[in-house]
């Protein structure tokens, strides 16, 4: 499964880090190497350690639960307009 998202070119990845069978970190951990697109983990772990772990695994951004779907929205849209930006930035 993971094999394929080579396959694929998502403009965004959203996952929760208590997923079944494999957790969002050990997802996000397994696609670095096959995507280029944010990656944004939802999740109800609200502490500092927790945080960084989602980061040092490739998360772009890490939004605690119970969430605003307005400011989820925003926050892809900013994830999207900077990915655009530095595409067509020869200087990044």
């Amino acid at each position: 499964m993971i094999q394929e998202w080579g396959l694929l070119t998502p403009e965004s990845c959203l996952f929760d880090i208590n997923m079944p069978e494999m957790d969002g970190l050990e997802v996000c951990r397994k696609i670095c190497g096959f995507v280029t697109c944010p990656i944004l983990f939802l999740t109800v772990r609200v502490k500092s350690p927790d945080k960084i772990t989602g980061f040092q695994a490739g998360a772009d951004d890490y939004i605690v639960k119970p969430f605003v779907l307005d400011e989820l929205g925003a926050r892809v849209a900013a994830h999207l307009r900077r990915e655009q930006w530095h595409g067509g930035n020869e200087a990044f």
